[in-house]
C-alpha cells in the first residue's frame, strides 16, 4: 500500500485467538473514528495453519469495527471470555492511549452467522494509561502470572515505547506500569 504503517496505512499490532478463532488489531487505517479488527478461523494442515470458513457464514474473513475514540489498536488480550483492546494513535505522536474491555467478546463473535462486517459502538475504556510528548507510548500489555505476585490482586503489565528518562533511569532498566485487572 501507498501508506506507510504507521501514518493510518495497513498496521497489524494486536494478536488474539479464542479456541480456533484468531484476531488481528488494525492499528490502522483508522476509518473515521472506527478502528478495525480482523476474525479469521484457523485450521491446521501439517506444520501450517489455513484459513477455514467461518461457522455458518462461509466467509474466511469477518471485519469488526470498533468505536475506540479515533484510536487504533496497539495491543489484544483475552480474559476469560472478554476482550481488552490497547488503544492509541495510529501515527507515532504523543496522544491519548486507553484500555478498552469488549465484555463477552466470545460469545457476539460466535454468535454471528453471514455478517461480513459488524460495527460494535459500545465499548468502554476501563482506564487511560499515562503519555507524555514524544515519550511513554503504550504498545503491548500482558498478563501478569500470579506466581510472580502472590496474595496481590490480578494484573497487567504495560510497557511503554520511548521511555521517558523516568522509565529508563540507567541502560538496563526500563519500567513499565502494572494496572489492576477489573
Amino acid at each position: 500500500m501507498s501508506l506507510p504503517g504507521k501514518d493510518n496505512g495497513f498496521d497489524i499490532e494486536g494478536l488474539a485467538i479464542f479456541g480456533d478463532t484468531l484476531l488481528l488489531g488494525l492499528r490502522g487505517p483508522v476509518l473515521r473514528g472506527w478502528a478495525g479488527l480482523l476474525q479469521v478461523q484457523l485450521r491446521p494442515s501439517g506444520k501450517e495453519l489455513h484459513l477455514s470458513p467461518l461457522p455458518g457464514a462461509g466467509l474466511q474473513l469477518r471485519k469488526h469495527f470498533l468505536n475506540l475514540g479515533g484510536l487504533g489498536v496497539r495491543d489484544l488480550h483475552v480474559d476469560g471470555d472478554d476482550l481488552y483492546i490497547l488503544a492509541g494513535p495510529t501515527m507515532v505522536l504523543g496522544g491519548d492511549i486507553h484500555l478498552y474491555r469488549w465484555p463477552q467478546a466470545r460469545q457476539h463473535l460466535q454468535g454471528l452467522s453471514k455478517e461480513t462486517a459488524m460495527f460494535w459502538p459500545d465499548l468502554r475504556s476501563v482506564c487511560e494509561l499515562p503519555h507524555m510528548p514524544g515519550a511513554d507510548r503504550a504498545e503491548a500489555f500482558c498478563a501478569v502470572p500470579p506466581a510472580l505476585m502472590p496474595g496481590s490482586k490480578r494484573s497487567w503489565l504495560a510497557l511503554y515505547d520511548a521511555p521517558s528518562p523516568t522509565r529508563h533511569p540507567d541502560p538496563h532498566t526500563v519500567f513499565g506500569d502494572l494496572l489492576l485487572r477489573p
